[in-house]
């Protein structure tokens, strides 16, 4: 992945420096270069103006200080935070949360020093003398403060590296003195007297608080001028080559209007006037200082205003002056109308910037960030700047006519919203949002009032086109755009962001659905806290060493950055460094650093076991590579890497040899050389016969080389389903870094599959840890779902993707169909739950503890399109989801739920049946008496009827155990000995709703560590079996995939060594099916970690077969939906000791990999099939005969005969001995 796009690539280029300045409560017409009849001399503005670009459509993000300075701040809108109003006296605490990513830390981390001098009204945390938070207003607060203590959250524990200043309005508030860094060296002693200060209709609002002896509230902008005049001289004399970024927050021209001395009476408007030629004065200082210091050709210099005009200054000056510092907009501070927000907002880049230029760009202050992260080449995550959009296109004359922005949100105080599109403006409150307009007097806008066009409407809506001034209500008379604009400010409230993910611009493929649109997948993520982008990390690490100041922190960070170059795959490059660290370690007193050494040797061994697997399973991959038990062809040929390996483990195990991980990769790692177990000391061997298979299932060649299936990727989904309409079973394939194309494979059918992912219209899909698919149109052809997000937290706000398929290609259809959201995920799973024969869908949200994500039911409206109605049935629930399934658990033809999550009780809601709300029907927690809770990290699940007696049970796999390793939990199960992992769990389905727990009883209860997982008939013999794959990131974390095979009902052996599917690779999407047409079923498994360089090769496991007899049934819906989904099927059958009856449900499988939905039933020893029966979800039951053994047959809903489908096998990676035949 590289970088936003940036003219500065590279950290050591030359990075310009950044200087904003914020004035204070000015409005659109306080500047001459807005307006043309203005009274009040700016002179310097304007000829910045005219060096730079000025913008006309620029805007605050909020009508009031404290939200628009947070939102400049953070690049979001404040009203994500729930804060209402502005702070005062000893407000906070800091509204910027900690961990959130600020504008200065962004730059700092490029290499800037940061200062900000002046106003910040952004929170802080005063102290008592007992060091409690100071939660009291007014005079009182100031007058508690212990200014011994220092404040925890101020600017410098932001992300600047200087701050002198106020902690909120400077000559208004009631703490009147200097903060500079955390503390305030002149405290505040005596109580204002107001009346040595100006009197004039701007100078009331200045509260009676608590004064320094070093505060002149006449003389406060000069003190600010004077700190960042200072600052900017010592940092070009002492760090010249070092960029810095200057935050200059002026007092002006907030009331109350006190000029210094040498500016009263300079202008012809007043005090007011006289403040604002002060504030130009302030500008024009500046700009002289970078002159005079000769850093201004390489200064980017940005002035902006808070918010639009205060109440008093607007009323009084258009009376006294004819001076209309709104002009020409309605509204002024506080207000939702344009005089309240749209602000001056000027920009200088010389050499960059054309000079004279005008954008009528649409844009506001929460884009600094994002356009000066694209300036500095910073990365953003995804929990970072969620509503800044990149202007740099703007700046540079680069983007045209073309809209960077189409939406723009606004709030007030109260957090009243407003949002544009293009010329179209709504608010969703009646009246200002702000202020009072029947209110007379100095703070009374009654004479401004208009009348209102529209005065039954509950909010507003203006074309600012025709109607610039907001004159004419237009609520009632265009309701659609309502309702549009609406929807679109709803979306953005609860998606939790307002602009696209920040992206890589040199790799983003042109798309055209929406979420490609959003392009939220191929992303600008954090290397600090994204672990999973681990070339960024190392790089990032890197540089962070350089500058670090103390040999410990050097260490600590050489350290991380070799770890994260092995997690990327540069493992050569991270074991030098390793090497290097522990060369320069002393030797003597080793015992006294024994932690050092230990961190570094377990990075060593961890690379040793790394490195050995891409010398020998990546890079000399062969049909038993990283198979468990490692034998014949899988012992290593290139034996460094686990030499390197071995050394380690050796002195780990002199210090620790209770240590069950160490003992695990001791064996495994003499097994990878050939000399297993005599190569491994005696005390620490685990012999074959703990991994030895009860029962002999055939060895399950891997193909996936052969017939062209062994793309290399990381964890991803698998879907198997025909989905081209010819018969045979074709792959989708995905992977989960951002920028991983997904692949469709389609079978030829004469043993080979080709790639015809750009055929398919899939060029530029990317992305997803998961798949499932279905016929949600009814038309046919299977339907993909991409599910992205999962695991990212705050930082997983993708879309996923909805791909129709029409035969012929895929099109994304997620915005149309309304499925549109940005929430964390990896599972879904589509079932009719209204049984209205279409399919619906429910995805299952992963909340935390910052974030809180309800799963979503989208209900299918028949027309390809859905609604989200899950509060309405009762399924809007929140939790850390990693399985969903539907499943009828009580034979009522009603489709229930079931949901496996992590860190909370797992859930089954039951299907009340039709209903009285909008004819649903509605869901109730059922799980406390089915008790099926556990277990408490639970991951793949899925629901099937294991003991074939018709009714569905539950599986729920457990993810390890917060009370030892993973690794440690899987060493403990194979030798016998207590875990702390719950194990998977089987709940046998007793009837009436409720479940028995029989894990246990029937041996299935392991320590297995599952993520990818499914089930199907592994040998024929009618019990369905099932396979697990191991995900877990870590890379110590070498264990196998593990398969068990069911028998008859009664118990569950582990068969994984005798069919060769104990891949140590990570295991994620898995699917069953008969791909060969040969009767028994294959199985794939998307391979690889989460790690970049954890990358494998997919494999296919070509079912040997077994000798059993065998039906395949291709079910088709016609009242019902298409692909009949969960349609129960019973197949009674003949064998030569009496009758037997296979029950079978229609659908995917498990909650990560999708089968095929064609039923491919092993019938073992069946002499004859009597009858299927097939109940219909909407149509009911129907009994059909005339099957023969070993046949494909296609069942139509409605239809009184089944009719058999001529299909002819072939072998895997060769060419039949027939053409391949079309059903």
């Amino acid at each position: 992945m590289g970088g936003t796009f940036s003219l500065y690539a590279r950290p050591d280029s030359q990075l310009p420096n950044i200087v904003f300045i914020l004035a204070d409560d000015l409005g659109y017409g306080d500047v001459g270069c807005y307006n043309s009849d203005s009274r009040v001399p700016t002179p310097n503005l304007d000829q910045f103006a005219s060096e730079g670009m000025r913008f006309t459509d620029a805007h605050s993000p909020s009508t009031v200080c404290t939200p628009t300075r947070y939102s400049l701040m953070t690049g979001r809108m404040e009203f994500r935070t729930g804060y209402r109003g502005v702070f005062t006296g000893v407000g906070g605490p800091c509204l910027i949360e900690q961990e959130r990513l600020t504008l200065p830390q962004m730059l700092r981390e490029r290499g800037y020093t940061t200062a900000c001098f002046g106003k910040w009204h952004i929170g802080m945390t005063f102290l008592d003398k007992d060091g409690n938070h100071i939660k009291t207003g007014g005079v009182k607060g100031v007058q508690q403060i212990d200014y011994s203590r220092a404040i925890p959250d101020a600017p410098i524990h932001r992300g600047f590296d200087h701050f002198y200043g106020t902690a909120c309005c400077p000559t208004t508030d009631w703490l009147y003195a200097y903060i500079d860094g955390d503390r305030i060296p002149v405290p505040p002693t005596k109580l204002l007297d107001k009346s040595q200060l100006p009197k004039h209709p701007y100078g009331n609002d200045c509260r009676r608080g608590m004064v320094a002896e070093n505060f002149d509230h006449e003389e406060v902008d000069l003190v600010f001028l004077d700190k960042s005049q200072k600052f900017l001289e010592q940092h070009v004399k002492e760090s010249p080559d070092k960029p810095f970024f200057l935050f200059h927050s002026m007092q002006a021209v907030h009331l109350p209007s006190f000029a210094a001395d040498q500016f009263k009476g300079k202008t012809e408007a007043g005090p007011h006037g006289d403040f604002i030629f002060e504030m130009d004065h302030v500008v024009g200082e500046l700009l002289k200082t970078l002159e005079r210091l000769g850093v201004a050709d390489n200064t980017l210099v940005i002035f902006g205003s808070d918010n639009g005009p205060e109440v008093p200054t607007v009323l009084d000056m258009r009376k006294t002056h004819q001076h209309d510092g709104a002009r020409p907009w309605r509204g002024v501070k506080r207000d939702q109308w344009e005089g309240g927000h749209r602000t001056p907002f000027i920009v200088r880049w010389p050499g960059k910037i054309k000079a004279g230029t005008t954008s009528d760009q649409l844009t506001s202050l929460t884009d600094v960030m994002a356009t000066c992260a694209a300036i500095s080449g910073a990365r953003l995550p995804d929990d970072a700047a969620e509503d800044s959009y990149n202007m740099l296109p703007v700046l540079l004359s680069t983007q045209g006519d073309k809209p960077v922005r189409r939406y723009l949100l606004q709030q007030t105080m109260s957090l009243a919203m407003s949002i544009r599109d293009g010329q179209w403006k709504y608010l969703d409150h009646k009246g200002s949002g702000g202020n009072n307009y029947q209110r007379d007097g100095a703070w009374g806008m009654k004479p401004y009032a208009l009348e209102n066009t529209d005065p039954e409407a509950p909010g507003q809506l203006y074309d600012l086109k025709t109607d610039p001034g907001e004159t004419n209500n237009l609520y009632s008379q265009h309701p659609e755009k309502v309702k549009e604009l609406k929807s679109q400010l709803e979306l953005f409230r609860n998606s939790g962001r307002s602009a696209p993910v920040h992206k890589l611009s040199a790799e983003l493929p042109e798309r055209d659905g929406a979420a490609d649109d959003y392009r939220r997948v191929l992303t600008e993520a954090d290397p600090k806290t994204n672990k999973f982008l681990n070339q960024q990390r190392a790089e990032f690490l890197g540089v962070s060493y350089r500058v670090a100041s103390t040999k410990s922190e050097k260490f600590l960070l050489f350290h991380q950055s070799a770890d994260e170059f092995i997690k990327a795959g540069e493992i050569g490059k991270g074991l030098r460094r390793l090497d290097s660290l522990l060369t320069a370690l002393p030797t003597e007193g080793r015992d006294q650093i024994r932690d050092a050494e230990s961190a570094l040797r377990w990075s060593q061994m961890i690379g040793g076991l790394r490195l050995g697997e891409q010398d020998n399973c990546v890079a000399m991959h062969g049909p038993d590579s990283c198979l468990f038990p490692i034998t014949g062809s899988g012992v290593h040929v290139e034996p460094r890497g686990m030499l390197l390996a071995i050394e380690n483990l050796d002195w780990f195990l002199v210090h620790s040899p209770q240590r069950l991980d160490l003992r695990w990769l001791r064996n495994l790692t003499s097994m990878a050389l050939g000399d297993w177990p005599e190569g491994v000391p005696e005390q620490f061997r685990m012999g074959q016969e703990l991994f030895a298979s009860p029962s002999d299932v055939g060895r399950f060649p891997d193909v996936a080389p052969q017939v062209g299936l062994a793309t290399m990727g990381l964890c991803g989904g698998a879907s198997l389903e025909d989905f081209n309409g010819d018969g045979y079973l074709d792959l989708f394939v995905s992977s989960w870094g951002p920028t991983d194309p997904v692949h469709y494979f389609e079978n030829n059918g004469t043993g080979q599959f080709e790639d015809k992912t750009a055929a398919m219209g899939l060029a530029g899909v990317t992305g997803g840890l998961n798949l499932t698919h279905a016929d949600y149109d009814n038309d046919g052809d299977p339907d993909v779902l991409i599910l992205r997000g999962a695991w990212l937290g705050v930082a997983g706000h993708h879309p996923n993707t909805l791909l129709r398929n029409d035969g012929a290609k895929f099109t994304d259809v997620t915005e149309f169909s309304g499925i549109l959201s940005f929430h964390p995920t990896q599972t879904a799973d589509w079932g009719d739950y209204d049984r209205d024969g279409d399919l619906d869908l429910f995805i299952g949200n992963e909340s935390g503890r910052q974030e809180v994500h309800p799963c979503e039911l989208f209900e299918n409206q028949g027309d390809g399109t859905f609604v989200e109605v899950a509060e309405k049935v009762g399924l809007q629930h929140a939790a850390y989801v990693k399985g969903v399934a539907w499943g009828d658990i009580d034979n009522d033809g009603d489709l229930d739920l079931y949901l496996s999550t992590m860190g909370s009780s797992n859930v089954l809601y039951e299907n009340l049946g039709p209903a009285s709300e909008e004819g649903r029907p509605r869901f109730r927690d059922i799980t406390a008496r089915a008790t099926v809770g556990a277990p408490l990290l639970s991951f793949p699940t899925w629901f099937w009827d294991y003991d074939q007696d018709g009714r569905l049970d539950i599986l729920a796999g457990s993810y390890g155990s917060f009370e030892e390793s993973m690794l440690e939990g899987v060493a403990a199960d194979y030798l016998g000995l207590p875990t702390a992992d719950e194990g998977i769990r089987l709940y046998r389905n007793r009837g009436e709703g409720r479940f028995e727990e029989v894990s246990e009883k029937t041996e299935i209860r392991r320590t297995v560590l599952p993520m990818g997982a499914n089930f199907g008939d592994l040998d024929g013999d009618g019990w369905l079996d099932a396979y697990f794959g191991t995900g877990q990131p870590d890379l110590a974390t070498l264990v196998p995939n593990r398969m068990f095979r069911n028998v008859q009902g009664q118990r569950f052996e582990d068969v994984t060594s005798s069919g060769g599917f104990g891949h140590l690779q990570k295991g994620h999407g898995i699917a069953f099916g008969d791909i060969d047409h040969d009767g028994d079923q294959d199985i794939f498994a998307t391979m690889g970690g989460a790690y970049e360089g954890d990358g494998y090769a997919n494999v296919l496991f070509e079912n040997p077969g077994h000798g059993h007899r065998w039906l395949t049934l291709r079910l088709s819906g016609t009242r019902s939906s298409r692909d009949a989904r969960h349609a129960r099927v019973r197949i009674e059958v003949k064998t030569e000791s009496g009758p037997r009856t296979i029950h079978r449900v229609v659908g995917t499988g498990g909650s990560f990999g999708a089968s095929s939905s064609q039923l491919e039933v092993g019938l073992g020893t069946a002499t004859a099939v009597t009858a299927v029966t097939v109940d219909w979800p909407v149509s009911g039951r129907a009994r059909y005969q005339g099957f023969s053994l070993d046949s494909v047959y296609s069942i139509k809903e409605g239809q009184a005969e089944p009719t058999e489908v001529q299909t002819v096998p072939f072998k895997l990676g060769t060419v039949a001995t027939s053409p391949p035949a079309k059903d």
